[in-house]
């Protein structure tokens, strides 16, 4: 029998996975609808596991875990092009992958609040307001947001003329927390 401890953290770093794997399927090589299908899965598997409880500190770490995967490329570039040493950025690297994470979790609080508070439909346009308030209104390092990953299929990059990325983001947020939210509502 795993841990409980170790289970929770395993399931963290799946999640995690699943968030880098979320823009790892280039549209070029023709798996651009993976990235589609990831854009609107890990929010589902992460307002999954908030509405059920799981401990924010958990959510965080997957959050991290993600972003540290996605932007494992940084410290090699700041030691290349810095210069620094390895050590330092990758430090640099794991503070620019937690202030990212942190305003992820303020949208899974307001998120989680807002479910509480009024149910499902709340919980989703909490969700994706704040992801669009995130994105749109916080300080970003690295210019990036979540609906970058419905670019590889074509309907959902005309789209984007529209509603823009950000919009995009909102969408797949919002949508991830209405189905999460019937879920763990029953």
């Amino acid at each position: 029998m795993i841990p409980k401890y170790l289970r929770r953290l395993l399931e963290a770093l799946i999640l995690g996975g699943f968030f880098a794997l979320t823009f790892r399927f280039p549209a070029s090589s023709g798996w651009g609808y993976l990235e589609a299908a990831l854009a609107l899965l890990f929010p589902v598997l992460l307002f999954d596991a908030l509405f059920k409880e799981r401990a924010l500190g958990w959510l965080y770490l997957a959050l991290m875990a993600g972003f540290a995967f996605l932007f494992a490329w940084v410290p090699a570039t700041l030691e290349l092009k810095g210069p620094m040493p390895y050590a330092a950025a990758l430090v640099a690297s794991l503070l620019l992958a937690a202030w990212e994470s942190l305003g992820f979790l303020l949208v899974l609080l307001g998120s989680r609040f807002a479910f509480r508070r009024s149910g499902p439909w709340s919980a989703a346009a909490a969700a994706a307001f704040g992801v669009a308030a995130w994105e749109v209104l916080g300080f970003h390092v690295y210019p990036w947001n979540w609906g970058a990953a419905l670019g590889g299929l074509p309907w959902l990059a005309r789209s984007a003329a529209f509603l823009g990325a950000p919009g995009l983001s909102a969408w797949c947020w919002g949508c991830g927390a209405l189905f999460a939210a019937w879920l763990a509502s029953g």
